[in-house]
């Protein structure tokens, strides 16, 4: 199947609803470049250097660089490792750029080839759902330290391949971390995705007997000309909880599902829009999402990282109501205290509840 989307006044063509195989196969019809940049991580490079290798006539025209499987693996030293390996090409070539990979390794090839001299055809192939919302909706981003992005370019592929198959192969705790990623698609774009996601995976059962891929045409219908909300929202909450003291016994993903959460309900507060968020980290713990900070982590100490991580900010991201984005006055060091209380004292209500059978 294809879907034409518009990203800054661009057509991209994402291609989707096949095996990557097959949508690999019928990519190569379209490539025409003479020379080939793939980059990817390492736990792709095995599986797919055969495939790729079919792209041209000559495998000698294919050229590689492997990055590692970190998510933040779209760091200003890798540009630079780059850029010194591909450095004997002139400025005059024609070359075709395929990312395979997690956001990382699509932010990374999207910044390469849309602010390098050379003319270039970038094509996208995201392993993951978490990186397909990326791919179309958000920018390339590079950053000097972990979770600290520093410089930024237009992500704008020519294509997007998606293999809508590649969750169905993955552990249970893998598929929370890819269905958090329409979650937060919802939360900024569509009330009515969310009551969608929320009838189709009620619980942790659903998830893994029900594919990802038939969300795809809603994903479609809902997308805004302007995705950047799905890009922001948590984001700027995510960079102050690596921060705070302690919190390395949250996992990455777990901090960034904290983040969203903490987002929603201070901009609620802030906004005072209608929104059952009782219900809402109800269905999150069904799910299985872990919610509670850790006990070493005070709530003093993440409400004052938090802020100060976003004392250079002159506007904050919030949402007006569900599937609605705004900018507003950053939140100061109190109201981040009362909406880390509130969520924390709502998930433990929630769960003594349960515990004495009352949900």
């Amino acid at each position: 199947m294809q879907k034409m989307i518009k990203k800054s006044n661009q057509d991209v063509c994402v291609l989707y609803g096949d095996t990557l195989s097959r949508l690999l196969n019928e990519e190569k019809k379209r490539v025409h470049k003479p020379i080939i940049f793939v980059l990817t991580n390492e736990r792709y490079y095995d599986e797919y250097y055969n495939k790729i290798n079919q792209f041209a006539l000559d495998p000698q025209s294919i050229h590689w660089h492997i990055c590692s499987n970190d998510r933040h693996c779209n760091q200003y030293e890798e540009l630079q490792m780059i850029l010194k390996y591909f450095n004997d090409f002139s400025a005059s070539s024609e070359i075709t750029v395929i990312a395979i990979g997690n956001a990382g390794i699509c932010q990374l090839a999207g910044f390469y080839a849309n602010t390098t001299i050379e003319k270039k055809e970038l094509i996208l192939v995201p392993m993951d759902l978490s990186a397909f919302f990326w791919c179309i909706t958000s920018n390339s981003q590079l950053e000097i330290a972990y979770n600290q992005p520093a410089l930024e370019a237009e992500l704008l592929p020519q294509r997007i391949l998606y293999d809508i198959t590649t969750t169905q192969e993955v552990s249970l705790e893998e598929k929370r971390n890819e269905f958090f990623s329409l979650i937060r698609f919802a939360l900024t774009e569509s009330h009515e995705f969310l009551r969608e996601l929320y009838r189709i995976y009620p619980t942790s059962r659903e998830l893994v007997k029900n594919s990802f891929g038939v969300m795809l045409p809603s994903v479609f219908k809902f997308l805004s000309t302007d995705g950047s909300g799905y890009e922001k929202f948590g984001s700027s909450f995510v960079q102050g909880i690596y921060q705070a003291d302690n919190t390395h016994f949250l996992a990455s993903f777990e901090k960034k599902v904290f983040a969203s959460v903490l987002h929603l309900i201070w901009s609620q507060e802030k906004f005072s829009f209608s929104f059952h968020i009782e219900n809402f980290i109800t269905w999150l713990l069904n799910l299985g999402y872990t919610l509670e900070l850790p006990e070493q982590v005070l709530i003093t100490d993440l409400a004052e990282a938090i802020v100060h991580s976003l004392k250079n900010q002159k506007e904050f991201p919030a949402l007006n109501e569900i599937g609605s984005c705004c900018q507003t006055a950053c939140p100061d060091e109190a109201e981040i205290f009362a909406a880390i209380s509130q969520f924390q004292l709502l998930v433990k209500k929630i769960k003594e509840n349960k515990k004495n059978g009352s949900l």
